[in-house]
């Protein structure tokens, strides 16, 4: 991970990642001891750790609401997760839902000491043109 990241500022966010554990849970891991859902937790408190060790570093999980459809999967994810909240309890923060529009401001001002407004614009439409 070091050479993926480096010292730049890096957003690694895994929005509604129950979703994606529901569908993960029904491919069985080449030994046939568990799945890729199990894998993925797994590799999360490894990715939890170097993240808590990096400045500038910012790891994000949104989770369903327990009465959502993923409901049951985020439920499971926090149990599972509860361990790795050891190690991350000195950087963690549980933030409250934001509205919508106020997400993007809420993650630059986290990663970035400042920002270029002309070049974040440059970037954002060579993104909508790709």
């Amino acid at each position: 991970m070091d050479e993926l990241i480096g010292e730049q500022p890096t957003l690694i966010m895994f929005d509604e990642i129950a979703r994606y554990l529901r569908a993960a849970d029904a491919v069985p891991t080449a030994t046939g001891r568990g799945t890729l859902a199990d894998q993925t937790i797994a590799f999360l408190m490894p990715l939890l750790e170097f993240a808590a060790s990096r400045q500038g570093v910012v790891v994000v999980l949104t989770l369903a609401d327990p009465t959502d459809v993923f409901g049951q999967e985020s439920e499971a994810l926090l149990r599972q997760l509860s361990e790795a909240s050891r190690i991350t309890a000195r950087s963690e923060r549980v933030l409250p839902p934001t509205l919508k529009e106020e997400t993007p401001a809420i993650g630059a001002h986290r990663l970035f000491r400042s920002i270029d407004r002309a070049a974040a614009r440059e970037a954002a439409d060579a993104y909508l043109a790709f």
